[in-house]
């Protein structure tokens, strides 16, 4: 077939066809996305401006207005771009509909807020990247000290670096960016490692290290230690079953209520989802909404509890899409005060 699909036939009457033959209907459905027709204003315009360019506005309903306008649009598309809306409400309906200032949220401190409480704000939250765009000016002897400091340590570790910059383009990680200064940018990468052992790693150029933080804190027994390891293999050949009952779940949580003091036990696999759970309960017993966490703590990546506050008690989004709403239930407080304590009480 000599125009068997669509792009070899568009092609073909490309070249038959003059150049102008539907320049009509091209000018008809640009002028149809320009106005409302009258019998498809579900609201009334004025309404509908209103209620998206009000700085106090509701979201939901700014949302509702936009899309009766795109559906508008749409019906006067399907009807042919017939209308008799006069020109004056047609002026009127082509301006810009107004998003709601919560819907492109950036974190913008309060401006009655101290200058150590917005940069406090400010500052990168949890594994956020820690990014500086300007570096300090350095003297002849930091600068010299700093070029070879680049050259040894890029020379130990150059599959790491190599590793970082492979995966980079699809890699979702703050890890390799965080720390990044202009002046030190040739340092700025992960160590990658492919082996551990008790308290030392070994990373892909072979160097050894110690580490020192366990593990960020998970490893207090170290890595691989034998009575883990073998448990672990042996329920590898057994099996590691997800959605049924597992026999060991009981035997787990009884041990665990035996261990923390608490009645019951939920397993879940993350902490941030234990910090969630055990949030609800808190609000569910207590029927309060109010939570208090401490300045500096990290409770996990949900929405709610990745916050900061200030010392007027007001509370913000630690970090990029977030919004202000979801962290007004937060009370962040200084940890062993008085004061805090007052609060709490």
């Amino acid at each position: 077939d000599e125009y068997g699909n669509l792009e070899l036939l568009a092609g073909y009457l490309d070249e038959q066809l003059p150049k102008d033959a539907f320049q009509a209907e091209v000018q008809s459905v640009v002028a149809a996305t320009s106005y409302i027709p009258a019998q498809a204003q579900f609201l009334n315009n004025t309404q509908v401006h209103q209620a998206t360019s009000n700085g106090g506005g509701n979201t939901a309903l700014d949302l509702i207005g936009q899309q009766l306008q795109l559906l508008a649009q749409q019906l006067n598309l399907i009807q042919g771009g017939r209308s008799n809306v006069p020109q004056a409400a047609a002026q009127q309906n082509s301006t810009p509909v107004a998003v709601h200032a919560s819907l492109a949220h950036k974190i913008t401190p309060d401006s009655q807020l101290s200058k150590e409480e917005v940069i406090e704000i400010q500052k990168p939250f949890g594994a956020g990247a820690k990014i500086e765009r300007q570096s300090a000016a350095l003297t002849e002897e930091q600068q010299v000290f700093l070029k070879d400091l680049i050259v040894r340590y890029n020379s130990k570790t150059k599959a790491s670096k190599a590793y970082t910059q492979e995966h980079r383009a699809y890699m979702a990680d703050p890890r390799v960016v965080s720390g990044f200064r202009p002046s030190t940018k040739e340092l700025v990468y992960s160590i990658v490692i492919n082996r551990s052992k008790g308290s030392r790693l070994w990373d892909i150029d072979g160097n050894e290290y110690i580490d020192a933080l366990n593990g960020f804190g998970s490893n207090m027994l170290g890595y691989q230690p034998d009575f883990i390891k073998n448990a672990l293999i042996e329920q590898i050949e057994t099996g590691y079953e997800i959605g049924p009952q597992h026999e060991l779940s009981g035997e787990v949580s009884k041990l665990i209520c035996e261990f923390t003091g608490f009645d019951r036990t939920a397993l879940c696999n993350t902490g941030s989802e234990a910090v969630l759970g055990a949030m609800r309960i808190a609000r569910t017993v207590t029927g309060r909404s109010l939570i208090v966490a401490f300045t500096g703590s990290y409770h996990g990546i949900v929405d709610e509890v990745i916050v900061r506050g200030s010392k007027k008690l007001k509370t913000f989004p630690a970090s990029p899409g977030i919004m202000p709403e979801a962290v007004q239930n937060m009370l962040i407080l200084d940890y062993g005060t008085d004061e805090a304590l007052a609060i709490i009480e």
